[in-house]
């Protein structure tokens, strides 16, 4: 922002607005006598300001003009996502807003609407951070707000900056939300990828010697030889049998639990875990599964390890390559992956389930059939916990599988490879679009305050002239006193007869004084 076009001046917000913090919330004094609509913080998105949830609090008469917003008014975040702004143009309503809010009001020959998209820009280039107080949440003070630099075109090419933004960030808008759909309509494909597999709507050329049934009866025999770690016996729950759609020949519907490995805690979760502490954790050291690594049908690498002696008691808890993990709180479940090649020992953690399969199930099967459709609707009767959802071991292990032929696992997973990488591949170009439209909204608010998206008017008055008008005004105004605790708020100071606010956006030149200016700063030489 250093070298501006002819007719622009550098200047700060704090010369060209009043600002104003809105009023601080005390429920003490909440009485109800007087409530009135304020907005909060979550209110105010970019570019528009959400109504479906406005509370209310006590605000004296004596006071109510003071918070009251007027059309063309900025409302401005002024915690959080600092700089996200919003213009009120709700004309006949009373409405008030907190003290996480600033109100920029700009002064006449200033347009709302550009104050809003520069803001915008120079929160998205992190500009803004520069004035931003707070190690963890930022905040952006009054004091701050107004030294923040604008650069300032002459009124009549700040509002065809406006309308050259909004067309171009309108059509920018549509494309980026056509590309969003189409990220949906990616996700719905691998849905039905997913369903028909585990549908058995899937035509297969391989010939197979052993049906389902004649395979599940084998793997129970072979459980049954062993010792088996079971909530419950899957002879003892397929009353839901009947309720199960139909399968085409040769396929069956079984039980997770059949299909674990033979030998002793091959689906086990970690009991262990409410007995880990922080202590426990190292730097380096076999690795943790833990809750975070399981993501929708892929394994997060969220690392963490705890010492080897501490494996050493939980050995049995051990992962392998090829186990499946399947989560056992939070959303979308069962959620579940594969356990990529492991290099070092690996644990599983409490709210994680470790299924080891029988050698001849194939792991990739069961996460694309476990996060099909129909298996997350089965399953949701099953899930308790009101806060957080739960699947407890004992759902887990009696989750409904439908079970082909052992010798075309290979084939129909080959079958859902091929088509997930087609997908893949749409939805990361999808992706790389989306990004590149992000990329051009800033090169769009970049050349709109150089000075370069639209051409100069030699006619146009220079803002240097506009600036020293309302700094005349305000320079003939005695500065108001200072509020006190004890004396509380001041009234604001009636608008002079004669002024309204125009409809497009910009303010009249009231007799509000300005706050000293305060030039030549590093921070505003920096960013002008």
């Amino acid at each position: 922002m250093t070298d501006l076009p002819s007719g622009w001046v550098s200047t700060t917000l704090g010369e060209i607005a009043e600002t104003m913090l809105g009023k601080m919330l005390d429920r003490r004094k909440d009485t109800g006598e007087h409530p009135r609509p304020y907005l909060r913080n979550v209110n105010v998105q970019w570019g528009r300001i959400d109504l479906d949830d406005v509370l209310t609090m006590d605000i004296p008469p004596g006071q109510e003009d003071v918070f009251k917003l007027e059309v063309g008014d900025l409302l401005m975040c002024e915690g959080g996502e600092i700089g996200r702004c919003a213009i009120w143009n709700h004309e006949g309503r009373y409405m008030a807003f907190q003290k996480a809010l600033h109100r920029v009001r700009p002064y006449g020959g200033i347009d709302s609407r550009y104050i809003r998209y520069l803001f915008e820009h120079l929160s998205r280039e992190g500009r803004l951070l520069t004035f931003a107080t707070g190690s963890t949440i930022k905040h952006l003070p009054q004091e701050q707000l107004r030294r923040v630099p604008v650069p300032l075109p002459p009124l009549a090419e700040q509002r065809r900056i406006v309308a050259a933004l909004e067309d171009h960030l309108s059509r920018l808008d549509v494309a980026i939300i056509s590309l969003q759909k189409g990220r949906e309509k990616v996700e719905l494909f691998r849905s039905m990828i997913r369903e028909r597999l585990s549908s058995g709507q899937v035509s297969t050329s391989s010939a197979w010697s052993e049906s389902g049934e004649a395979f599940l009866s084998r793997l129970r025999v072979g459980l049954d030889r062993a010792v088996r770690v079971r909530s419950r016996s899957s002879e003892g729950n397929r009353e839901n049998s009947s309720e199960l759609p139909a399968l085409p020949d040769g396929w069956i519907w079984g039980k997770l639990n059949d299909l674990q490995a033979p030998e002793a805690g091959a689906i086990t979760d970690g009991p262990f875990g409410s007995n880990l502490k922080s202590s426990h954790y190292t730097g380096e050291g076999p690795r943790v599964v833990r809750l975070q690594n399981i993501g929708d049908g892929e394994f997060i690498d969220e690392r963490a390890h705890i010492s080897p002696e501490h494996f050493a008691d939980l050995r049995k808890h051990e992962v392998i390559s090829g186990d499946l993990l399947v989560a056992s709180l939070g959303a979308e479940l069962p959620r579940c992956c594969v356990m990529p090649e492991l290099k070092e020992l690996a644990i599983v953690k409490a709210d994680c389930i470790r299924v080891r399969l029988h050698p001849e199930v194939r792991a990739d099967y069961l996460n694309l059939v476990l996060r099909s459709p129909t298996s997350r609707r089965r399953t949701a009767d099953r899930i308790h916990g009101v806060g957080r959802p739960r699947l407890g071991l004992a759902e887990i292990r009696q989750l409904d599988v439908p079970i082909p032929p052992p010798e075309i696992q290979d084939e129909l997973v080959e079958w859902a490879n091929v088509h997930m990488d087609q997908a893949d591949r749409v939805d990361a170009a999808i992706i790389s679009a989306v990004s590149r439209g992000r990329h051009m909204r800033q090169s769009i608010f970049r050349e709109a305050f150089s000075g370069r998206l639209v051409p100069q008017d030699p006619m146009d008055e220079p803002a240097s002239v506009l600036l020293e008008k309302i700094k005349s005004e305000h320079a003939a105004v005695p500065a108001p006193k200072r509020r006190t605790r004890r004396t509380g708020l001041k009234a604001a100071e009636p608008i002079s007869e004669g002024h309204t606010r125009p409809e497009d956006g910009t303010s009249p030149i009231v007799n509000i004084p300005a706050p000293s200016p305060l030039k030549g700063t590093p921070v505003q030489e920096t960013l002008l």
